[in-house]
């Protein structure tokens, strides 16, 4: 027992640490564009590599604020799934629901 235990409390520690990771992702929308904010530790995060499910392969790279823009004026109503990964291979995952009907 007091193997597993010895066994269990570093991989236990890895995802509490793994918890605490301030690689974020912010996004927001407008008439044309979704806008996508990629920051670490509250640092605007450049060069990061953004995707999403509806941009057709596309890759978009923020720029020196962590930011870059995705055309989505053809999308009226749904919810899109956003990734961005940076330079050390961090990976970011959130859906988000555009609504460009208004």
């Amino acid at each position: 027992m007091k193997n597993i235990s010895k066994a269990i409390i570093p991989i236990l520690l890895s995802f509490s640490t793994s918890t605490f990771a301030t690689f974020d992702m912010d996004i927001y929308n407008d008439e044309e564009a979704t806008w996508v904010r990629v920051t670490k530790n509250g640092v605007p995060v450049p060069n990061a590599k953004v995707t999403s499910d509806h941009t057709g392969g596309n890759t978009f790279i923020t720029d020196e604020r962590g930011e870059t823009f995705l055309f989505t004026h053809s999308i009226r109503t749904g919810s899109v799934n956003f990734v961005a990964v940076n330079d050390s291979g961090e990976t970011i995952s959130k859906m988000y629901i555009i609504d460009n009907n208004g």
